[in-house]
């Protein structure tokens, strides 16, 4: 008898656990509905509606942010077309100094029109933030394909950053419930508006702070910059994370080409973690994911790797024709599992041809992402159908 109470007990608290659970699944359901409905949820990395206006002495643009918080026309819950894909990326997937129908994907999707790709691109992205972005998109949109767009020898740069020594609670649970995370914790993202001025005048602080803070070498590393150069930076038209790279950083284009130094070897490895991470949550939503290799003007373009030269960086004239760009970001995706696919050697090619960068800016213009789509879209085609 007792024996059967026991057994009655373990059948209700099971029950009792299976109905708490389905509850969760619903509330998060109700979450994401509402969120949705009221445009909370559109800080996947801007407010809603947020615009950016930009001019330099390269270009002017305006970049439009949609209704969930990212460059883009405005996106639904569900899908428009059979297929769904998104890109992450950093500013060369954003579409910097591109108006918004520019931007690769964006040209890959006219291209491939039965397929519908997000542009989740964000300036001063890299592998984690990546990964951390993917946390809270993949469940909103449910794509088909995720593309991880990696910039040659910039991301693994920066991949040098240290990561945190474990992961919380809430980054399992932002996994598993992101819009109950959100709804509970309010953390809607406050539309903005950013002028030409305003950015401008934002870039002049940055380089009149660190300026400032120069140690005696570095200042005369400034010093020895070509004067319409230094001008550019001090009047708000020029990127300052060039200067900052150029006096902190200047070696990293041959550095992140010596595949077998320590350093390299760690930033791959840390590379390889966050794609690790975005392969896990693709497949825990049915999504396939891969990794396409960005090139960088000055390992594509010899007026770039010339303009990389007098902002400071070291260089070499071999890098135009270096695998060792690719080789690191495939190393990294293959110990994450993931396909890599790359178009290095068609565009250098066209680069030879034309100019398909910013000279200074070193951004793709429009041209280049145009390039770029077209050299890609025979490689994803058969991946989307």
């Amino acid at each position: 008898m007792r024996t059967r109470s026991v057994l009655i007990s373990a059948l209700i608290v099971a029950a009792s656990a299976g109905a708490a659970f389905l509850l969760t699944l619903a509330l998060e359901w109700a979450a994401g509905v509402y969120l949705y409905s009221s445009h909370r949820n559109a800080g996947l990395i801007w407010g809603p509606y947020s615009t950016v206006s930009h001019t330099t002495r390269e270009f002017s643009y305006v970049a439009r942010i949609n209704n969930l918080g990212f460059r883009d026309r405005d996106f639904s819950r569900g899908k428009a077309a059979g297929r769904r894909a998104i890109v992450l990326g950093d500013s060369f997937t954003y579409g910097w100094g591109v108006n918004n129908d520019d931007p690769w994907p964006k040209v890959l999707e006219r291209s491939l029109r039965d397929v519908e790709i997000a542009n989740l691109g964000a300036p001063g992205g890299y592998p984690r933030s990546y990964a951390d972005l993917a946390e809270k998109a993949i469940p909103l949109l449910r794509p088909d394909l995720v593309i991880v767009a990696v910039v040659q020898s910039d991301d693994l740069n920066q991949s040098a950053e240290k990561a945190p020594s474990h992961r919380r609670v809430s980054h399992w649970f932002g996994d598993h419930y992101p819009n109950l995370l959100q709804w509970i914790g309010g953390s809607d993202i406050k539309k903005i508006d950013v002028s030409a001025q305003d950015l401008a005048g934002i870039w002049k602080k940055q380089v009149t702070d660190f300026t400032a803070q120069m140690a005696p070498a570095e200042r005369q590393k400034f010093d020895g910059l070509a004067a319409p150069i230094r001008e550019a930076f001090q009047e708000g038209q020029l990127n300052p994370g060039l200067l900052y790279y150029s006096i902190r950083y200047s070696s990293f284009l041959l550095d992140t080409c010596d595949l077998e130094a320590p350093a390299t070897r760690a930033e791959i490895d840390e590379m390889s973690a966050q794609l690790a991470r975005i392969n896990e949550l693709a497949k825990r939503w049915g999504a396939e994911a891969l990794v396409v290799s960005i090139p960088y003007p000055p390992y594509a373009s010899g007026h770039s790797l010339e303009a990389m030269k007098e902002l400071g960086f070291a260089t070499r004239p071999d890098l135009l024709e270096s695998t060792k760009p690719d080789e690191s970001i495939e190393r990294a995706s293959r110990r994450a599992g993931l396909p890599f696919l790359t178009v290095t050697r068609e565009f250098r090619q066209e680069a030879r041809r034309r100019d398909l960068f910013f000279r200074l800016d070193g951004h793709p213009n429009a041209l280049g992402h145009q390039v770029y789509a077209s050299l890609l879209a025979p490689l994803l085609r058969p991946r989307l159908r």
